[in-house]
């Protein structure tokens, strides 16, 4: 018989997943959770004033450690509180555990105070759900739902009704050591030869990189560099590359630079990094697109693709560099396009003016401010109005 009981237990299997930081509200069934945090140092517990802000808190976390975050909250409402959070955890693929408290079995179906079918309305956005009812479940299934968080990336649930939360686990002989690095994943070599072919017969190449490329910076700059390629990033990718990095024109989008646009949409070869970018039109229309992305739900999702790369950035940038011809000349893209980028960079610095009454928002989507009269005769409207009332 151990002598831990299922929250113990639980703190361990966090603790081996890496996990360091609790954010979450205390109260009712959670309460048995918090007691067995209060002795242990490996953990900390950061109290917010919203279940929302603890989900957000415990996504965060995961996303800028790659690591899991992890929030709690108690049951009915403190439990629902959590949903905004995980959802955005779920949408940007992050690790995160929730940990809920329930009401005792006994009470299920009764109406009890706070009673709330959690395992339904968690459905959609939890990947798994450990639903301990038993203590001899804890190892198991807490194991599994944090090794998924873990390498999977999922949002999941462990629900710790208040009557089983406190018993003694029984066994421990589940309990097992976690796999913490994921796997490297790189395509098939006929895969990569027909990418090469397409990007050696290009003549305008672009590169469009997002996340997936942040432990890859270098490995797309010698990319361009070989190819004169310019780079054009999402908005994920704004804190990987920086303007001073060579042949970065910044990004495409609603809130691009001409520069970044002009890249992706005149190109006759995109090569798409670790990007799911959500914009198709913002995508070229007749360009060759070769995606690389470790997701294979990620692969021609947005665009048509000419060749889809099911691996990590950077172990198949490694595999497909020595694979292309190196380009001598600079191309008229990369020149436009850093023209573009430069000047977009210097107007941006330049004080506001009234004068820029006619200034295209977007070149693209061709939206432009109203002229000036046109804003003095708003102006004159809305004041006749407002003394008339």
């Amino acid at each position: 018989m151990s002598k831990k009981n299922v929250c113990e237990v639980l703190l361990d299997i966090l603790a081996n997943a890496g996990g360091r930081q609790i954010f979450g509200v205390v109260g009712d069934a959670l309460n048995p959770f918090l007691e067995a945090m209060r002795d242990d140092e490996r953990f900390e517990w950061k109290g917010m004033r919203h279940e929302e802000n603890a989900a957000y808190a415990a996504y965060a976390q995961s996303h800028l450690t790659g690591g899991i975050g992890i929030c709690a909250g108690t049951v009915g409402p403190g439990a629902l509180h959590l949903i905004n959070g995980l959802y955005n955890a779920k949408r940007e693929g992050a690790g995160v555990i929730a940990i809920t408290g329930q009401v005792a079995h006994k009470e299920r179906g009764t109406g009890y105070h706070q009673e709330v079918n959690l395992e339904k309305i968690f459905d959609d956005v939890c990947g798994y759900q450990a639903i301990i009812h038993t203590p001899e479940q804890i190892p198991r299934l807490a194991q599994i739902a944090v090794q998924r968080a873990l390498l999977n990336r999922e949002v999941v649930r462990i629900e710790l009704p208040i009557d089983v939360s406190e018993q003694a686990v029984p066994s421990l002989h589940q309990v097992h050591e976690l796999v913490r690095t994921p796997s490297t994943l790189i395509p098939p070599i006929v895969q990569l030869d027909h990418a090469a072919d397409l990007i050696n017969d290009g003549k305008k190449i672009a590169i469009f990189a997002g996340v997936g490329c942040r432990e890859a910076k270098d490995d797309v700059i010698a990319l361009s560099k070989r190819l004169h390629a310019p780079i054009t990033h999402t908005l994920k990718g704004k804190d990987i590359f920086d303007y001073d990095d060579p042949n970065v024109v910044g990004m495409t989008g609603l809130i691009g630079n001409p520069g970044g646009y002009h890249a992706v949409n005149d190109c006759d070869v995109l090569i798409m990094l670790g990007t799911d970018f959500p914009y198709e039109w913002f995508l070229p229309e007749k360009a060759k697109i070769i995606q690389v992305d470790r997701s294979i739900k990620h692969l021609g999702r947005r665009a048509p693709i000419a060749a889809g790369l099911l691996g990590d950035v950077k172990a198949t940038l490694d595999l497909l560099l020595p694979k292309l011809i190196k380009n001598l000349t600079r191309s008229s893209l990369i020149v436009r396009s850093n023209y573009a980028a430069s000047g977009w960079s210097i107007r941006t610095r330049r004080p506001a003016s009234t004068g820029r009454w006619s200034l295209s928002i977007h070149k693209y989507l061709r939206v432009k401010f109203p002229s000036k009269p046109q804003m003095m005769q708003c102006l004159r409207w809305t004041l006749a109005n407002a003394q008339s009332g």
